[in-house]
């Protein structure tokens, strides 16, 4: 039985329409990783991040005058653990906190005190 709608449209939206996010209707997606608000509320979260933050200073501090190349800053922290996209978002947190600086292509160090204004 053919169907009463124009070629192209699918629950009687076209083009754009498609992918309008509505509000008022539920929404679902798929991911093959569970997102990161799964069972870890706000505190949890905001905990778990300053838990990142201040391994990798602690690692920084111990490190070469140079600083850390990203991947052995990873290895140091046990990033590999963490999940993913947490390194990254450490990294930010830490370098917007002023307490590490990037020196380099993918290359961090502790911030020194004087580097601090």
């Amino acid at each position: 039985m053919a169907s009463a709608e124009p070629a192209g449209r699918r629950n009687g939206l076209t083009g754009r329409e498609r992918f309008r996010i509505d509000l008022d209707r539920p929404q679902s997606s798929w991911s093959p990783m569970p997102q990161r608000s799964v069972g870890e509320d706000a505190e949890d979260a905001k905990t778990t991040r300053r838990a990142e933050v201040d391994r990798i200073v602690a690692a920084l501090q111990e490190a070469p005058v140079g600083g850390l190349r990203r991947r052995d800053l990873a290895r140091r922290v046990g990033a590999s653990r963490w999940g993913p996209g947490r390194l990254a978002g450490a990294l930010r947190q830490a370098v917007a906190e002023g307490l590490v600086r990037r020196t380099g292509w993918r290359t961090y160090r502790r911030t020194d005190p004087g580097d601090r204004t």
